[in-house]
């Protein structure tokens, strides 16, 4: 029987981390090799020819021998009555094997290509300060319930440069480079580096310094058409109704200190002094660059005899809250600043949106651009939840009382 000329066939098959190569030599159409995927040792390429039907292996036993005995027949095996019977079974086993073999190869190809497809995305966290582990876990958390479980299926990295936020774009340049599904920014000076650093990777935000249209970061509100989106605050009026808490509780402002970052902080400033001018409140703006500001700034607060401070919403400022805390109450400068755990940490008064819930927004974020969401359709969020706090221990060691009007509309009172 003539079986015609050799064909050489080449199929893809993925494999771990590259492309693998599936190669069928078949007869006709009639296989004489069997080939199953495998990795070679580059990792780039499977192809192994299990030539057994034609190099004489322990499988490779003729398919037509011995038929004319299992058949019962008595005319010799090269009896033309059976010759053709024997050719016409060996067809028949030659096809079966091709197609058990072809069904193999189809699973083992399948399998393969779901373990290659299941990469685990990486999501890079980048701010100027580390993470607050409350934070952390509200944003894995929601992540979470997205799909995403830190550690499980999906690998989430922390990224900080301890407070020096001249370091920023040099992190974020490094990040830039490499293989990163999504990135989180913490504030607008992590948001600025990262779009510069990148316009390939999702940048998801969480940015209560900044307003995102007039800083470049999207071209609208509703549809920011690019490769950010997140919280962003930019509320302006903020610290208006924080220097109002501050006249109810202390009484009559003559000057008060506005410690922030000159950069991100900017706008913020602008608002704040419009809003005291109004007031008829003098105010001294004192920029707080890097963490090894803060003990200076408070002394020349101090010595300017300030009689207030407001604390902007500078990621320096977050993560010192509890020195910022102890340091004020020494100098017995009440103050208030936008988060609320600051008046955990020992601050007289917080005012402001929570940081906990937008963060868990930023993970609910993330988790809808993993599973395919661009950022650019994703429209801009506001705070919606803002909280009041008081702490009462540290308004008693100031010696300051709380009106009742006040404590009502506090979401909490910290004895």
């Amino acid at each position: 029987m003539s079986l015609g000329k050799k064909s050489r066939h080449v199929l893809p098959c993925p494999a771990e981390n590259a492309h693998a190569l599936r190669t069928t030599e078949t007869v006709g159409a009639l296989p004489t090799s069997h080939a199953s995927a495998v990795t070679s040792p580059s990792g780039h390429w499977c192809a192994r020819l299990d030539s057994e039907l034609d190099s004489g292996g322990p499988n490779s036993r003729h398919p037509t021998r011995g038929l004319h005995e299992r058949d019962g027949s008595r005319h010799p095996p090269d009896h033309p009555a059976v010759a053709t019977a024997h050719d016409a079974r060996a067809d028949r086993m030659k096809r079966r094997a091709f197609l058990g073999w072809l069904a193999l190869d189809a699973v083992s190809c399948l399998a393969i290509t779901s373990q290659s497809s299941a990469r685990t995305p990486r999501v890079v966290v980048v701010g100027v300060t580390p993470i607050s582990q409350h934070l952390r876990e509200a944003f894995s958390g929601s992540l979470a319930d997205a799909g995403y479980t830190e550690g499980r299926n999906a690998t989430i990295e922390y990224r900080d440069v301890d407070g020096r936020p001249e370091l920023l774009p040099q992190l974020a340049e490094a990040i830039g480079r490499s293989d990163v599904d999504v990135v989180f920014a913490r504030g607008g000076g992590a948001v600025a580096a990262m779009k510069k650093a990148s316009e390939r990777i999702p940048i998801v935000a969480v940015d209560l310094e900044s307003d995102p249209v007039a800083a470049g970061f999207v071209q609208s509100l509703a549809k920011p058409g690019g490769n950010i989106t997140g919280v962003f605050l930019d509320l302006p009026e903020v610290s208006g109704k924080q220097l109002q808490l501050l006249r109810e509780i202390i009484g009559p402002i003559a000057r008060i200190a506005i410690v922030g970052d000159p950069v991100i902080n900017a706008p913020q400033f602008q608002a704040t002094e419009s809003a005291a001018r109004a007031l008829t409140i003098q105010t001294q703006a004192l920029p707080l660059r890097s963490s090894s500001d803060i003990d200076a700034i408070i002394e020349t607060a101090h010595k300017g005899r300030a009689n207030a401070i407001l604390l902007l919403s500078s990621p320096i400022v977050f993560y010192h809250r509890k020195r910022l805390g102890e340091l004020t109450a020494k100098r017995s400068l009440p103050t208030v600043s936008m988060f609320s755990e600051f008046a955990q940490a020992g601050g007289l008064m917080a005012y402001g949106p929570s940081l906990r819930e937008a963060f868990r927004l930023a993970g609910a974020r993330v988790g809808r651009i993993l599973q395919g969401a661009n950022p650019g359709d994703l429209p801009v969020e506001r705070p919606a939840k803002f909280e009041l706090l008081i702490n009462a221990k540290t308004a008693k060691a100031l010696r300051l009382t709380i009106p009742p009007s006040v404590l009502a509309r506090a979401e909490r009172v910290i004895e």
